[in-house]
């Protein structure tokens, strides 16, 4: 690792500052590739174009690639599953560097014995003189991969060369776990949604532990599952199953709310006011064009598709209540959900979608106030409540309003 080139050197010990600052204060990887590359050119090392390729742990995706480039920010690009098997990956310097654990080194302009590579191209398109991909021997025994370019005649001097390798370790290192950080949070985000995510890396972990909020309800449920499941392969069921929460959880996403639960084949959400964000349109508004854009997506869905047996239908219910929102379970297994009265009217509201053979049904409190035409489903018996609830159906009109043209100013409901 050319140690007796750095032990000297007096720019080492500026780099692992840098570096241990990075670890520290860079908000995700892009940023600590960035900031590294930029204080190694501070102090003189002629890097023209840099790299790192990062396993993660994903539901779409099996790592990113970031690129960094002078006076540039950095460019992430996802990798899916099936690239490893692609043209690109295999015939790339960085497929090398993990497969022989050793660093590899282009010279775009003066080896063509080493045209196999397809990087080859841009590099003397971007004018790069002299490449290395380094190996990254990450904790759990995987290898990922950075890279280093530069433009000037004749390469890396072997001080800057020693120089970058002796502090490959290091990078490695703090690289490995502002990946793995990153990594948490979006897994985090997508089993247990982005709020409850972020409560507890942030230590809201005890069980027991809830916090009480209003928030509007949405809960969609798709009808005839069961006698769906009997007619359909298992995979294609899961197809199925999976488009119609495609259909839901975008809007409910965009529009502020927090998926909390996939329960079988029904989803439940809540319209919150995001912590630190700044004031939005009311959760009532949100909740409903959610729910509006669902059915949209679900009709879209449903024109598609050349078989009966799939056709999918759903019932929505919305709902304007209070929720326990925390650490619900046992020591072994805790679930971050919500509870309470107003989860589970919003629930029964939603399976009696197919008795009143309603896309929508919002419940009374949700109603009140709303500018949309409406229709007075009357006073419906709900399974576990003693007094019947009034229950309101959208009228059929073109098109769905914008935001902030569904509420009155008079006649909206008290806070909750």
């Amino acid at each position: 690792m050319h140690d007796n080139l750095t032990d000297s050197d007096p720019r080492s010990l500026p780099l692992v500052g840098a570096l241990t600052a990075l670890g520290r204060h860079a908000g995700d990887v892009s940023a600590l590739v960035q900031g590294y590359n930029e204080r190694l050119v501070a102090l003189g090392l002629p890097v023209d174009r840099a790299t790192v390729h990062l396993s993660t742990l994903h539901s779409e995706r099996i790592g990113t690639s970031r690129v960094w480039r002078p006076g540039q920010e950095v460019i992430e690009t996802d990798h899916g599953f099936g690239v490893r098997s692609s043209s690109p990956f295999l015939g790339s310097p960085v497929r090398t560097a993990e497969e022989t654990q050793a660093p590899v080194e282009l010279w775009p302009f003066v080896k063509p014995e080493e045209q196999s590579f397809n990087i080859l191209p841009e590099l003397r398109t971007e004018a790069i003189a002299h490449y290395i991909a380094y190996p990254l021997f990450l904790s759990d025994g995987t290898v990922n991969v950075a890279s280093f370019a530069t433009k000037r005649a004749g390469g890396f001097d072997p001080r800057d060369r020693g120089l970058l390798e002796s502090l490959m370790p290091l990078y490695t290192r703090v690289l490995e776990i502002k990946n793995l950080r990153q990594t948490v949070e979006e897994l985090l985000k997508i089993y247990v949604g982005r709020g409850p995510g972020a409560r507890i890396l942030s230590g809201n972990t005890k069980r027991g532990q809830v916090s009480r909020l209003s928030a509007a309800m949405l809960m969609a449920d798709m009808r005839h599952f069961t006698d769906l499941s009997n007619r359909i392969a298992e995979r294609r069921l899961v197809q199925v199953l999976n488009a119609f929460y495609d259909c839901f959880v975008p809007p409910i996403v965009e529009g502020g709310g927090e998926v909390l639960k996939f329960i079988g084949d029904a989803v439940l959400a809540i319209f919150p006011q995001p912590d630190g964000m700044a004031p939005m349109a009311s959760p009532r508004e949100r909740a409903l064009i959610a729910a509006r854009q669902g059915l949209a997506r679900l009709a879209d869905y449903n024109e598609t598709l050349t078989e009966d047996p799939a056709i999918v239908e759903a019932g929505v219910a919305l709902h304007l209540g209070r929720v326990a929102y925390g650490n619900v379970g046992s020591v072994e297994r805790l679930d971050f959900t919500a509870i309470g009265p107003d989860v589970n009217l919003v629930a029964r509201l939603a399976s009696l979608c197919s008795r009143l053979e309603q896309p929508l049904l919002l419940s009374e409190r949700f109603a009140t106030g709303l500018t949309v035409p409406l229709r007075d489903l009357g006073a419906q018996r709900l399974k576990g409540f003693a007094q019947r609830q009034r229950i309101f159906a959208l009228e059929p009109e073109p098109g769905a309003p914008e935001l902030g043209a569904l509420e009155r100013t008079a006649g909206a409901p008290e806070p909750l």
